[in-house]
This record gives structure tokens, sequence and C-alpha cells, in this order.
């Protein structure tokens, strides 16, 4: 059977290799060091509490709810502690220093692109000049772009008129009347209004020429959609056709960050910690609301209260502003159509502008959405939350709810056919439908997202909503060494070489040919651990490499339990195939035995155990599965392959112990009273 299928056996055994090095390549980038190896940050948050009781658990929930959502596969090598009742410090691991370059390249890049952003110190500087001096100042900050001369002299007209404005009022201040007969000069009070409106005049012209700057969000969030997007590619056109003298730069960003994209990975760096703590992870649905002509009055009253008190909704509100993630993906607009929106234009939702960001209206009652219960919602629940694809092939964020939720859920579609659907996380909108017909437990959240934006989701979503929330900025961040001198990761590097070699020497002195195929199956186990380390992006430190020495040790014991198998048949007269076949199958059930215990140990160090050690159970588990592959299955395809061609004649292996004589099962008593006594005097001595 085995010589019948050797084809496909090798075929598969191939293409685990290959597979191996795919994910292991280059290897300096994708074994990255842990946090007791390579040092890294510290960071301290503080917990927003409410007012009121203050409950003494409360960080300690927060604790396991963020180490779910920033590292639920426990391989980042992240340190999590609490300090009293309202603060969690955070330890994790620097990136290597080739992918912290590549990050400070594209970050210097980012500079130059808005390099020629205009300030308000700028502009001051440029109105305070007079003449040809003025007009080369201006033309410096137009950078190119006749609308945005246009602007900034505008802007420098209505200085003008202010500083006019100032003269004058402060000339009517101290100016006397002359009598009836002269011409009557403006009154104080009538400057002063002269002057405030050139002040409102002078800050709306200021606000025009702020506006006109390349903004770093939008870029950013153009720049992070997928590479090769026709969005992005149009985004990005775009920018360099309305900053024709930043068009290089913009470029050379862009090249900088794809370059640093693909050395990127989740995790990496203290800014994308803190994104990924700053959420509390609550996800609701609202019904939007909807724009008609017998309800402008009442949405030009919104809007109003958006420009002077900001999202916050005011007493009486029905409706509420939340901010929109991606306006551009929202909208279903390039970053050009999106400058020149018109919000009162839109068709399917209320939006309006504000600050740089854009808001969209959506009702605020429990009988309009599907809440969570601190607002006002029921206790329903999100079952499962995956990746997945919408319906033009993008990535998609895929959701389920328990059976109340999806009741409420198909409750709350059924009753509102018709009308536009939003999907919010941490009160921000990510994504809108209409509602065609009513919907059950499933659903998804579609846009134009990023790699990052997908696995933010996911996360942030998976590990719940939080009892609190962290504030953005740590009270503290520094920079903590390693916690092993480079003399002793030295050493523990040279210990786990030792340990190969010697392993590898002694296999091959003491079974020959046979050890030489031991050796070939742990050096396809050493690779296989490594690529699956690298896969899940896990960080090596100190206890991690105690289990890869350790799973050397183990793996070799599969293979001397089926040779001595083999040895057995040898004795007994068998075939070569008899010798081979029988050595297997009688040490099958004993090596599945011996290594599901210890990959239960591992198991439980994993999900129980402390930081520290969780490398270790993480290297040991996938160890021990990955030896049963390369023990069981790798190793008799290539006894197969020899055997089948010709190259293995015979088995030969040295033997250091002739057959044993001795009656061990007589002398049963000796051995149960030594227990016996061997465990008396541990348990009193732990006592």
């Amino acid at each position: 059977m085995w010589e019948k299928q050797l084809r496909q056996r090798l075929l598969v055994c191939g293409a685990v290799i290959v597979v191996a090095l795919i994910l292991l390549w280059p290897p300096k980038d994708k074994l990255r060091p842990g946090l007791d190896i390579a040092g890294g940050v510290s960071m301290i948050f503080e917990i927003q509490e409410e007012e009121g009781e203050r409950d003494p658990y409360l960080a300690e929930a927060m604790k396991r709810l963020l180490q779910k959502r920033v590292d639920p596969q426990g391989v980042y090598d992240l340190k999590w502690r609490v300090h009293g009742n309202n603060r969690i410090e955070v330890q994790m691991p620097l990136p290597p220093e080739d992918t912290a370059r590549l990050r400070a390249d594209y970050l210097k890049a980012l500079e130059r692109v808005f390099a020629e952003n205009t300030r308000r110190t700028d502009l001051e500087s440029a109105f305070g000049d007079s003449g040809p001096a003025r007009d080369a100042a201006l033309s410096q900050l137009a950078g190119g772009n006749p609308d945005r001369l246009k602007l900034l002299q505008e802007a420098a007209a209505a200085y003008d008129a202010y500083t006019a404005a100032l003269a004058a009022s402060q000339r009517a201040a101290t100016t006397q009347p002359e009598g009836e007969g002269a011409a009557s000069p403006p009154t104080s009070a009538e400057a002063e209004v002269a002057l405030r409106d050139a002040a409102e005049e002078l800050e709306d012209a200021i606000d025009e020429v702020l506006a006109s700057n390349l903004n770093e969000q939008r870029f950013t969030e153009v720049l992070e959609m997928a590479q090769g997007s026709p969005r992005r590619d149009q985004g990005l056109k775009d920018f360099k056709q309305r900053y024709p003298t930043r068009a290089e730069a913009i470029d050379d960003c862009v090249r900088k960050f794809d370059t640093w994209r693909v050395r990127r990975t989740f995790l990496d760096g203290p800014a994308d910690l803190r994104r990924l703590l700053r959420g509390a992870g609550v996800l609701e649905f609202r019904i939007l609301a909807e724009p008609s002509p017998e309800n402008i009055t009442k949405y030009d009253r919104y809007r109003e209260q958006l420009r002077e008190y900001g999202p916050r909704p005011q007493p009486g509100d029905l409706e509420q502003w939340f901010r929109v993630d991606n306006p551009a993906a929202f909208l279903n607009l390039s970053p050009a159509e999106l400058r020149t929106f018109d919000p009162r234009q839109a068709a399917l939702f209320v939006v309006e502008k504000h600050n740089d960001a854009w808001y969209v209206l959506a009702k605020r009652g429990p009988e309009h959405g599907l809440l969570r219960a601190e607002h006002g919602g029921a206790q329903w629940k999100l079952k499962g939350v995956g990746l997945s694809r919408d319906q033009s092939g993008r990535r998609a964020v895929a959701f389920s709810l328990d059976p109340y939720g999806g009741q409420l859920f198909r409750r709350l579609t059924g009753d509102n056919i018709g009308k536009q659907l939003c999907i919010f996380v941490d009160d921000v909108a990510y994504s809108s439908a209409n509602i065609i017909d009513a919907i059950g437990s499933h659903g998804q959240i579609t846009g134009d997202f990023s790699n990052e934006k997908i696995s933010y989701l996911i996360q942030t979503m998976q590990a719940g909503s939080l009892p609190g929330r962290l504030k953005d900025t740590p009270i503290s961040e520094r920079t903590i060494g390693s916690s092993l001198g480079h003399k002793n990761l030295e050493l523990a590097f040279r210990s786990g070489l030792i340990a190969a070699v010697a392993v590898f020497a002694i296999m091959l002195g003491y079974y020959l040919v046979c050890g030489a195929i031991a050796n070939a199956a742990l050096a396809m186990n050493i690779l296989l651990v490594l690529a699956v380390m690298a896969m899940l992006g896990a960080r090596f430190t100190l206890s991690g490499i105690a289990g890869i020495i350790l799973t050397i040790g183990m793996a070799v014991d599969a293979n001397v339990l089926i040779y001595e198998r083999m040895r057995e048949e040898q004795e007994r007269g068998a075939s070569l195939r008899m010798i081979i076949k029988n050595g297997y199958d009688k040490a099958f059930s004993t090596i599945v035995d011996s290594n599901l215990t210890t990959l239960l140990s591992a198991v439980i160090i994993y999900y129980v155990g402390s930081e520290e050690i969780k490398g270790f159970g993480l290297t040991l588990g996938w160890g021990i599965v990955i030896s049963l592959f390369t023990a069981l299955y790798f190793t008799r395809t290539l006894f197969t392959l020899l055997v089948k061609y010709g190259l293995l004649k015979e088995i030969r292996m040295m033997k250091l112990i002739g057959v044993p004589n001795i009656d061990w099962y007589g002398m049963r008593g000796y051995f149960i009273a030594g227990s016996l006594a061997i465990i008396i005097t541990g348990l009193s001595l732990l006592y």
C-alpha cells in the first residue's frame, strides 16, 4: 500500500517543505526575538472611570479582555500587569531593526509630503510682508496651484481689510467730534461692528486656505487601501493632480510605504498597540435618518447643532451624529469627488462635514436599532466574527449573533424594509446597506478596508465590549532593555546548537542508515516548527527556545521506539518489508500515547501559564504535533523509497545491550516499597 501511494506521499512531503520555506523566508524578518531577548517598550495606560462607585476588579477584567483582543493566540510575547485599580501596564518587544528602519523611512517621506501644508503662522508671516515680498511668499505657499493662490490672495485682502478696520476702530476710540459743520467720523460702536465683521471674514478666509491643505487622514486612508485597488490608484492620482509640486514626494512616500507594508506585521510597534487598545469593541446597528423634502428644516437644525456644539446630542434630540470611518468608501466616492461633494446632495443619508471629519445622522432610540445594554438595548451577544468577501470580491467582516440577537435583528430589519441600516463599532459608522428583506443572525461589514483595518475589526469584535475604556495617551512610555545579557543569549543559542549536534551524532553513529533517516526527520521537524512560529507571527523567547530544545529530544524518541521494534522483528527473521511494516505498526500506539500526555501538558502550560512560560508551551506543543508527522509519515516514506529502488537491503544498527534476562516482575515488591519511600519523603519535604 505504501509503495503504491509513494508518489503521492513524496508530493505531500515536498509540498510541506516548500510551504515551510516560503513561510520562513527571509528568516531574519520572520523569526522575531521576544521581550526577554531583544528588549522593548513599556506603556502604562489609565482607565477612564465613570462617576460613581468604583469597581475594584475593573482593571483585571479589562486586562483579560484586552489580552484576548490584542493577542488572542498568545504569540506576541506581551507582558500585562495591573497597577492598582485603574492602571494597566503593557510591555511589548520592538520590531527588528530592518523593519523599524523601513518604517522610519516611510514616516520621513510622509513628512515631506505634508511639508508644504500651510500653517497659520506661515500665513501671518506672509501677510506681514507687502508688495513683491508678499506676492513671492504667497506664490511659494500656493505650491503652483492657481486655485490655492487665489484663496491666499483673498485671505491677504481680508487681512488688509482687518488691519484697516482695526486702525479705524482705534482712531474712533480716541477721536472727539469737532462740531456740527464737520464731517462726522464713524462712532466707536460702528467701528467695533466693522472690526468684528472684518475679523470674521479673515477667519473664514484663513479656514478656506487651511482646508485646501493636503488632508493627512484622508491621504493615509487612501495609502492603506489594498495595493492595486482602483480606488487607491485613482485617489493617489487625484492628490498628485491637485498638488503637482508634491507629485514626486507622493510617489516616494507610496514606494516606501509599500516596501514597509511587505515587512509589516499586525503588531509592529507601540503605535499599533495604542491603536488596538483604543476602542471599547461595542458593535451596534442603527437605522439612519432619511433625507426627504419635508425634513429639510429639521436636518438644517441638526447641521447647525453639529457646527456649533459638535456631534454631542442635545436634550430632546431623536437623532444623533456619528463619525464615518472612511467617508469615500461610505459614500462610494473617489477622494476627488469627496472633496467637492455637497452633503445636501446625498440621496440615501443625511451627512455633514465638520472639522475635516464626516458625520452621518442616525436615529437614537433603542426601537430604531440593535443596541448594547449600556445604550438602552437588550442583552444580546455577538457569536462569531471572521474574514469573508462581499459580492464584489472585496475583503469584508462577517459576523453572527446569538439566537436572541438574531431574533431582535430580524424584527428590526423586518420593520424597516427599504431603509438604510448602518453598522457601528465604538460609535463609528463603518458601512451601510439598504434593507431589502428581514435579516437573521448573520451579516457583513463591507468597505474598502486595508488588511490592518480588517484585523482590527475582527479582533476587537471577537474580544467583546470592554467594561471601560483606556485613555488614548499612556501616562508613561519608556524603553526597557533585554532581561538577558548578551552573553546569556549566546549561551542559550549555543546550548540549542550543541543539543542538536549531539542528537544528530548519536543517532547517526548508533543506528547508521536508520539514524540518518531519523536525522532528516529531525531537521524537517525543526524547519516546520520554525515555519509555524513564523506563520503565527510568534516571538521567540528564552522559554520558547527551551521548548524547541526539548522537542529535538522528543522527536527522535519516536524513531528510537520504531527502530527497537524493527530490531525485534529482525531477530525473529522477518523480511525487510515486514521488519519496516511491523516496526511502525507495533510502535504506533506507544508513540501516540506518550506524545499525547506530553501534548496535554504543553496545552495546559500555554493556556494556564503566565506570559513568561507561554512560549515554552507553544513551541513544545507544535513540536510534538509535527514530530508525529515527521516520525510516522516522513520517515516511513523515506524507508519505502529506499527499499523500492534497492538502496536499502538490510537494517543495520549497533547493539550495546544483549537480550535481557531479568525477572523484573518478580521484584515488584522491592520497587513498590522503594517508590512509596520516595513519595513519602518528597511529601514530607514539601510539607
